[in-house]
């Protein structure tokens, strides 16, 4: 007979021969293995089938009516969130298979890349049919969607690997939506800053989406440069650019624009830099989301109090989390940035959104209605003491 050994990860089957497992054990052991693998594609893969249905609905778009073109932002921002507040919050911590979770991430970044690839040429195709102008955009802002709700948090999750090619790939979905330099300010700005007034990714308390959104946008390059100058002060001028990321970002930012130019003209660059524009604003209207109304204790000392999950607005609605690979549980991964999206939890003593993302973001974009949503539930736990805004 053989033994099996499930490890401390179900997906990991170790067989070794041993004279007491039967048959039937070891099929249900094998079974668990799977049925391990297929709750995790279900659980974090459904970015896949999304972008799939928008590439369908590109070509159908082509073959039938341009209406086709809006799937994508259809699907994201009116039917997930009907159906992620009819699902509502789960609170449980699901673990998941490690490789079919990190193979998902690279899976989503070839699509995307044939995604661009086929809208790129989608745009060329409209403007010598003679497509109106409205339609063009609708599917810019389509696209735009899916690069700055899917691209950009697979892209934040790869970024934070330990790996090179895990990175390069971050950097890659970056490249995409035009915005390589986040990485830089993200890693090395925001998660030392966070919930202080040093760092502009945090929105506060009373500041609208679209003061915070210029306020951080133009702050983002320049925390970059000033981030990157800090770490090769003592650099030769030769080292000082060959070893800046900033200024290698910006080359090769420069070089996919130039491409485009070079294949799809003046209407596939103005639409490159359309779906980049809707995927940044997406960007920016999650890390306000996240952030908002909370600041950590200056002490005595000068210094800030240590980063804890009070600093968060965090999320536990499911579909969210399925969807957007746990970034609903975004305290965690600052208190441990180098956990790996399957691997986050829900901490307690985090502020909850009562909604999922995407209706927090429609929430955040109408000012009057975000505070009233909001600054009374900051305003409950300042009175209760031990936080501050």
């Amino acid at each position: 007979m053989t033994k099996l050994i499930v490890a401390k990860n179900p997906s990991i089957l170790i067989l070794t021969n041993a004279p007491y497992l039967d048959g039937k054990k070891l099929f249900s052991e094998t079974m668990l293995c799977y049925s391990y693998r297929v709750s995790t594609l279900i659980r974090y893969g459904g970015s896949l089938p999304v972008i799939i249905l928008v590439l369908v609905g590109i070509e159908l778009g082509f073959q039938f009516h341009p209406a086709y073109w809006a799937i994508g932002a259809i699907a994201l921002f009116i039917v997930h969130p009907l159906l992620d507040t009819i699902v509502g919050q789960n609170k449980k911590n699901n673990k998941a298979d490690p490789r079919l979770a990190k193979a998902i991430l690279y899976l989503y970044a070839i699509f995307q890349t044939v995604l661009l690839y086929r809208s790129l040429a989608a745009s060329q195709e409209l403007f010598l049919a003679g497509i109106s102008t409205a339609w063009y955009m609708i599917l810019a802002v389509s696209i735009g969607v899916l690069t700055g709700s899917f691209g950009i948090t697979f892209a934040h999750e790869l970024f934070h690997a330990p790996d090179k090619l895990s990175r390069g790939l971050g950097v890659w979905l970056l490249l995409c939506v035009s915005y390589s330099h986040f990485r830089i300010e993200h890693v090395f700005g925001h998660h030392k800053d966070a919930a202080t007034p040093l760092d502009t990714d945090t929105a506060l308390r009373g500041e609208s989406f679209y003061r915070f959104l210029v306020r951080s946008f133009l702050s983002g390059y320049t925390n970059a440069w000033r981030i990157e100058a800090k770490r090769l002060t003592n650099k030769s001028s030769l080292a000082f650019i060959f070893a800046n990321r900033f200024i290698k970002y910006s080359l090769m930012q420069a070089m996919i624009y130039a491409l485009i130019y070079y294949f799809f003209g003046v209407v596939g660059l103005l639409f490159f830099a359309a779906q980049s524009l809707v995927a940044i604003v997406l960007l920016e209207v999650v890390n306000y989301i996240e952030h908002y109304g909370l600041q950590r204790k200056k002490l005595d000392s000068g210094r800030y109090e240590s980063y804890g999950p009070q600093h968060t607005w965090d999320n536990a609605h499911v579909m969210t989390n399925a969807l957007l690979i746990n970034l609903g549980k975004h305290s965690h991964h600052h208190i441990s940035p180098s956990k790996h999206y399957q691997e986050l939890e829900l901490l307690g003593g985090a502020f909850i959104h009562p909604y999922g993302y995407a209706v927090m973001v429609w929430f955040a974009l109408i000012p009057p209605l975000w505070f009233s949503v909001m600054d009374w539930r900051i305003d409950a736990r300042v009175q209760a003491g031990g936080i501050q805004v």
